[in-house]
């Protein structure tokens, strides 16, 4: 039940320690945060479950299916527990001035109690009142909201507590960067992921993008773009031209019958990034810096 708390706090602590340490640049760390946002946005099973029953059922993410995996949920208490300390860390920032971290949070939560050589687990109970001893919140209502009770969409509001928003640009990021993903011009668009292995090959589709609504499904193949055999760069043309055309036609073998399917699409390339808000504080920033030289 408590999964979010140890995972994702581990998860939170892996990823600013490697940037503080110098193994990833803030730009390149960025582009990983988005890719997990982007990956945690697409997840409508939260709808029906809460982030706490992905912990209770950890035993049944362990080896999920190939397919729609969005609508059940995975071991999200992995990557969202990892954004919900970040959105803790830029509360405690705030409320203190600048005063405090998560780091304090930290020091007092896994510190050593004098005289007590035995290992002592914790309860919810426990992760509140440090977190009350940090920073004066409602921490009660703020991890009900974000643990216990099911949502509608990713909560986004740590986005902006960091000092950024998401948008769309119509350029991949970070070329030359250590971590850029593989340019995918289908997943911010049509809601499309295909396989690195076997062109064409499609291995995510998104629930409610235009993608999903078209018809397509995990497990057919592309093999033509617009009326032209398959090929990635045809692909990322055939989006482009949607502002035109306003659709992206696409012929799949699936299984053994062949199909054409256009989906409504009109918005050209997209991909989606974290830009900076230049009329408040670059908190996550302040959260990547070293803290020693």
């Amino acid at each position: 039940k408590l999964l979010w708390v140890y995972e994702g706090l581990a998860e939170y602590l892996g990823e600013v320690l490697s940037v503080r340490a110098g193994l990833l640049t803030p730009d390149e760390y960025r582009m990983t945060l988005t890719s997990q946002i982007r990956s945690l946005s697409r997840t409508s099973g939260r709808q029906w479950r809460p982030l706490e029953d992905t912990a209770v059922a950890a035993h049944l993410g362990r080896n999920p299916g190939s397919s729609w995996n969005q609508l059940r949920r995975g071991q999200d208490f992995y990557m969202e527990g990892m954004l919900l300390w970040y959105e803790c860390d830029a509360i405690i920032r705030e409320k203190t001035d600048g005063a405090k971290s998560l780091d304090d949070f930290c020091k007092r939560f896994f510190a050593a109690v004098p005289g007590k050589t035995a290992v002592a687990g914790y309860d919810l109970t426990d992760v509140v009142r440090d977190l009350k001893a940090t920073a004066d919140h409602d921490w009660e209502a703020f991890l009900q909201r974000r643990v216990e009770a099911r949502q509608e969409s990713l909560p986004l509001d740590v986005v902006g507590r960091l000092g950024y928003r998401l948008r769309y640009a119509d350029k991949p990021p970070g070329a030359g960067l250590l971590g850029t993903p593989p340019d995918n011009p289908a997943a911010d668009s049509l809601g499309l992921s295909m396989s690195t292995r076997e062109a064409g090959v499609v291995t995510t589709v998104d629930p409610g993008l235009p993608a999903d609504k078209a018809g397509l499904a995990p497990g057919m193949k592309v093999i033509g773009v617009n009326g032209k055999k398959f090929s990635p760069n045809r692909l990322r043309d055939a989006i482009a031209d949607s502002v035109t055309r306003k659709s992206v036609e696409l012929l799949v073998e699936d299984g053994e019958d062949f199909r054409t399917i256009a989906v409504p699409y009109a918005d050209g390339l997209r991909y989606l990034e974290l830009e900076r808000v230049a009329s408040k504080p670059d908190v996550l920033g302040d959260i990547l810096k070293p803290r020693a030289k």
